[in-house]
């Protein structure tokens, strides 16, 4: 009996380890080049990246999702005014970045007694302008669904970078992908799919 309730205990104290929060502000800087990088990770699996450079000022910023893939954290996004690919991978532990999609050679530059770069992190965004830059631009009058099946990818892109929900559903429960798809707008489906966007029978598979 003794061994019986010191296993369940076990058991129990086993189950009430949380697993880490990955989620925070991240900052890298390349000094030599006056760069500045900052990924903010959301609890909710997106994120934000800006990356502010001496003499051009704040580049164009980019949004997307994340995810802890085996002990790397992996970012994929895409630019909000280019619709650019991009791509972070870093360790989850130390944090030292491993990949980059943005044109910065990771292997030079490299901090003197340091042997690769490292992110810093914090637990508050350290960076409202960032937080602004996404959030001013001001939704279209043309709805997400309207702008998907006309084609007009640029209000698209606004309403991304404005924050409108990508999975927004229609009464019939027909998405913004859905339209798209419909109405063979090829390149605003393949953008909002770089953007979590989904088909409402994916999301009713899914119990949303």
């Amino acid at each position: 009996m003794k061994y019986l309730i010191t296993a369940i205990a076990a058991i129990l104290l086993t189950g009430c380890v949380s697993t880490p929060d990955h989620s925070g502000t991240y900052t890298l800087s390349y000094p030599n080049r006056a760069v500045t990088m900052t990924l903010q990770l959301k609890p909710d699996g997106s994120f934000t990246y800006t990356r502010i450079s001496r003499g051009n000022g704040r580049d164009d910023p980019a949004i997307g999702s994340w995810k802890v893939k085996g002990e790397l954290l992996v970012c994929k996004g895409t630019t909000v005014k280019s619709s650019q690919n991009l791509i972070f991978k870093f360790n989850k532990t130390s944090r030292k970045l491993i990949s980059i999609s943005v044109r910065l050679p990771i292997d030079n530059d490299i901090p003197e007694g340091e042997d690769g770069h490292y992110f810093k992190k914090s637990v508050e965004p350290i960076d409202e302008a960032a937080k602004v830059e996404l959030t001013k631009v001001k939704t279209p009058d043309l709805t997400i669904h309207d702008a998907a099946g006309e084609g007009n990818i640029e209000a698209v892109k606004q309403h991304l970078a404005a924050g409108t929900d990508v999975n927004a559903k229609y009464e019939d429960g027909d998405t913004p992908l859905d339209i798209a798809t419909d109405e063979k707008q090829t390149e605003i489906a393949d953008l909002l799919r770089k953007h979590g966007g989904k088909t409402g029978e994916e999301l009713k598979a899914e119990g949303k």
